[in-house]
């Protein structure tokens, strides 16, 4: 979800929050992520090109873990060059960092925050999107690798001790695709990885959605 105010053709102001739902059948919400990010857009001459870049601050994150009980707080640019080889379909090659610190932890043994949060995110991703007839069939692909600076938790059932706090590269992958008819929309999408505060650890999983979507026009 997020609200977007435009302040020019290439600078916008956001507010968004994501919500990722724990590995359980009631699909109860289990993590959040909601912050203020500042967006601009280069467009050489002020048109589309093939290539063009964007830069993205988030100016404040806050990053939620309620099964975990972690609370996180992280400022993080990104630098982003986008491809596009042909209309609806785009690539694009990121680079940034998040910093910050840990606020509450009930992860590890270090229960009030253990400190500094320091990241480099590089990252990559597809997009293609295809118009057929009056629907819309849209692919994204998501690769995120988080190289982390400083110890941070990590939660892996396949390892002998489950929970330990340690640097090292955390990767995460998302592919999802959209298919969209009038005002109802079927998305699939497959994880794999691990995503903060808590890293736990998602060894390929697949979930489904239903959409609802409607729009009305203000009567003058």
């Amino acid at each position: 979800m997020a609200l977007r105010c435009e302040v020019t053709t290439s600078l916008s102001f956001e507010l968004d929050g994501k919500v990722k739902t724990a590995d359980k059948k009631n699909a109860d919400p289990d993590s959040f992520s909601t912050g203020i990010s500042m967006i601009y857009n280069h467009f050489p001459g002020q048109k589309m090109r093939p290539v063009n870049w964007e830069v993205e601050w988030g100016i404040v994150d806050w990053e939620f873990s309620r099964k975990e009980e972690s609370f996180n707080f992280v400022t993080s640019p990104t630098g982003t060059v986008v491809w596009t080889a042909k209309p609806g379909i785009n690539f694009d090659v990121s680079f940034g960092a998040e910093v910050g610190t840990n606020l509450r932890n009930h992860i590890t043994e270090i229960r009030n925050g253990y400190g500094t949060i320091a990241r480099l995110t590089p990252g990559a991703s597809a997009y293609l999107v295809k118009n057929i007839g009056t629907n819309k069939l849209s692919w994204t692909t998501l690769y995120r690798p988080r190289v982390l600076l400083t110890e941070e938790p990590l939660i892996d059932h396949r390892r002998a001790v489950p929970v330990s706090l340690a640097r090292g590269t955390r990767e995460s992958i998302s592919n999802t695709l959209n298919w969209q008819v009038g005002l109802f929309a079927i998305t699939l999408k497959h994880e794999y990885g691990s995503l903060p505060p808590a890293f736990e650890f998602v060894d390929h999983k697949a979930t489904i959605g239903l959409t609802v979507m409607w729009k009305w026009k203000d009567k003058e």
